[in-house]
Parts: C-alpha cells; sequence; structure tokens
C-alpha cells in the first residue's frame, strides 16, 4: 500500500484509501472480500474495524496525495441503519483522531442499497450530523 501511495503521489494523483473488507465483514458477500452464507449483523467485527481505520488514518494523515477515506464497503441492508449510524460516528471520530483533517480528507460514508437513502438520512439528520461530516 505504501508503494502504491507513493507510486499516485508521484504522478500526481490523489488517493482514497477504502476499508474494502471489515473484519467478520459488512456484509456477507464477495464485495467485501470473502462470501460467507449465513452472514449475520454480529459477524461484522466493528472494534476491529475501528482499530484497522486508525491504523491507516495514522500512518497516511501526511501524505499529501490521500484526500480521502472509505469507512466500509457496501453494509448489509441488514445492518441496522442505527447500528450503521454509530459506526459511522465512531469512524469519523477515529479518522479525525489519527489525524487526518477535515481540511485534507474527506471521509466516505457508503450507503448501499439506494433504498436506504432516506431511512439514513433521516437518521443522520436526527442525530445532528447534517453538516458535521466534515468536522
Amino acid at each position: 500500500l505504501d508503494g502504491a501511495v507513493a507510486m499516485a503521489a508521484a504522478a500526481g494523483l490523489q488517493v482514497v484509501l477504502d476499508l474494502h473488507g471489515c473484519p467478520g465483514g459488512e456484509n456477507g458477500l464477495r464485495p467485501c472480500g470473502r462470501e460467507k452464507g449465513g452472514w449475520c449483523v454480529q459477524d461484522w467485527r466493528v472494534e476491529e474495524s475501528l482499530a484497522i481505520l486508525h491504523i491507516l488514518a495514522a500512518r497516511y494523515h501526511t501524505c499529501a496525495g490521500v484526500t480521502g477515506i472509505q469507512v466500509c464497503n457496501e453494509p448489509s441492508p441488514a445492518i441496522p441503519t442505527e447500528m450503521l449510524c454509530d459506526y459511522y460516528e465512531r469512524a469519523i471520530a477515529c479518522v479525525r483522531a489519527a489525524g487526518m483533517a477535515a481540511s485534507s480528507t474527506a471521509i466516505v460514508l457508503p450507503i448501499y442499497t439506494q433504498w436506504r437513502i432516506h431511512e439514513f438520512s433521516q437518521c443522520w439528520q436526527q442525530r445532528g450530523n447534517v453538516g458535521k461530516v466534515c468536522c
């Protein structure tokens, strides 16, 4: 990963780091790095996922070419919206605490599938997070 980030920077490209497969999986399908029939929400090891985000953010926070970090990939529709919002709030705090500043690094919070956008937006807004994502 260090080499890829260095090559991208040398070429003038920006990099978005992507935790594309959380420990235990944020779903049971191949897009998160493994396919697991019978996957359930309790399989997702949230604490380990946050620890990995902290390690990545701490390692790359001084790399000017790293301009974003995605905190998971295609979270399962089976993950309750409140739980997903909890994880995203904690992930944002974790990444910022590790040194990735809002002025230089975007945090990508995926919503999968499109039918969840309204439900997620409503929950996110009720929690007072609208406009605070970049803080």
